[in-house]
């Protein structure tokens, strides 16, 4: 078995797709410092499965992936395939060729590929154990460390030993087996806390158990009390509901007729206000008369005395004016025929002023036995009002006591039902 081809698409410094084919003998790469002959070997080492980036001359896994120059841009992953013959089948595959892929995206996902089949890396380890090749192998040996082989520990030698005479692979199956039978031991240890707690647990289940089947017959033992109770409370609430219901029919018979006697009353009060506002317009036409001859009263006082300040001139001029004295003892005689006149006048005037004076005090108390009626009326009008109001709360508690013995019945109906 030997190296047939390597194939390169975006690893390192291979921007471009490269094939390598190594013909039977000895192939050497040559070329001066920086042209990318160890990224070979480091492809090699990365396809067989070297996880560590220290190896591969970088920081991160994803420097093995083409960065781009000036004249290409950067690349999204890089792919590396290697050929192998295996006509001898020192690989415990049925190919007379075998390739093996590795490709890494920039987002961190990695793939490998056997024959173009997507396969696991530890499948990929299994098959390369015992040949020789691999990322640890002998047969990779990198530039600079080729007397490591020479200066190495005994047991870097012994694992050396081991990978030549194809014992690799049966070491690292017996530590798998190993490791399942730590694994096994484990699980069994687990087991036997779980079988300890679970029979700790026996008892307080059976306990809980019993205490279940108590619960069970004592609920079914209360149901049937339940039922019982249910048919007692059924029958009071019925005879509560038939007293509750001669009692609101007592109370709306009682209703009605106060109804009919605040009807009543209303009526009344309303009579008793229109006498009042007739009343009140008697009293103010009164009013509006007296004032009318308290004016007229003032007039004729005013014409009175205008009249005797005349005749007190008259007097005063009755020497000068001894010649028309005839004339003056006429007009005289004339004016005190007017001035008795208006004396008469005066005297009907006094005699109807007194007339409407007591027509007016008679008015009045006529007015004051309206206001004490109308008070009255007022007071049985609160009166009536309070006992409607006394009236209206015990209906409204009574509807509201109504209200819930239905509830009640709703409730007891319903839990008849659910106990059925």
């Amino acid at each position: 078995m030997y190296f047939k081809k390597l194939e390169l698409f975006g690893f390192k410094s291979f921007a471009d797709r490269t094939v390598l084919n190594f013909e039977p003998g000895i192939t050497a790469v040559v070329g001066p410092n920086g042209c990318g002959k160890s990224n070979i070997f480091d492809a090699i080492r990365w396809t067989l499965g070297e996880q560590s980036t220290k190896e591969l001359r970088g920081s991160s896994m994803e420097d093995v992936i083409f960065n781009g120059t000036a004249q290409k841009p950067s690349l999204g992953f890089a792919e590396v395939s290697l050929t192998f013959t295996n006509s001898n089948r020192a690989l415990a595959i049925d190919y007379d060729e075998v390739t093996i892929t590795r490709r890494l995206f920039r987002s961190g996902e990695s793939e490998y590929m056997l024959n173009k089949t997507i396969v696991r890396l530890k499948d990929i380890q299994e098959l390369l154990m015992g040949t020789g090749i691999g990322a640890e192998a002998y047969s990779l040996v990198q530039q600079g460390k080729v007397d490591l082989v020479v200066s190495a520990r005994p047991e870097d030698r012994r694992m050396i030993f081991d990978e030549a005479s194809g014992i690799t692979k049966y070491k690292s199956k017996k530590r798998e087996a190993l490791n399942k039978l730590k694994d096994t031991e484990n699980n069994l240890l687990r087991l036997n806390d779980i079988v300890i707690e679970v029979r700790r647990q026996i008892g307080s289940i059976e306990r809980q158990a019993n205490k279940a089947r108590k619960y069970q017959e004592e609920f079914k033992n209360l149901e049937r009390l339940e039922v019982l109770l249910a048919k007692c409370q059924v029958g009071s609430f019925e005879q509560k509901r038939a007293g509750i219901n001669e009692q609101i029919q007592a109370l709306q018979a009682k209703e009605a007729a106060m109804n009919k006697d605040l009807e009543e009353r209303t009526s009344l009060l309303t009579g008793e206000m229109n006498c009042l506002g007739e009343l009140e317009q008697k009293i103010n036409d009164v009013h509006a008369q007296e004032i009318k001859l308290d004016g007229q009263m003032d007039l004729d006082n005013r014409q009175i005395g205008f009249n005797e300040e005349r005749v007190e001139g008259i007097r005063h001029n009755g020497e000068r004016l001894q010649e028309q004295k005839k004339q003056l003892i006429e007009r005289c005689r004339t004016q005190q025929e007017k001035v008795e006149k208006l004396k008469q006048e005066l005297s009907v005037i006094q005699g109807s002023l007194q007339f409407n004076e007591q027509n007016l005090k008679e008015k009045r108390v006529e007015l004051k036995r309206c206001e004490s009626s109308i008070q009255e009326a007022k007071s049985k009008i609160l009166g009536n009002e309070e006992k409607i109001m006394t009236l209206t709360s015990q209906q409204v508690s009574v509807r509201n006591e109504l209200t819930d013995v239905m509830k009640e019945t709703q409730g007891a109906l319903a839990r008849k039902r659910r106990l059925a």
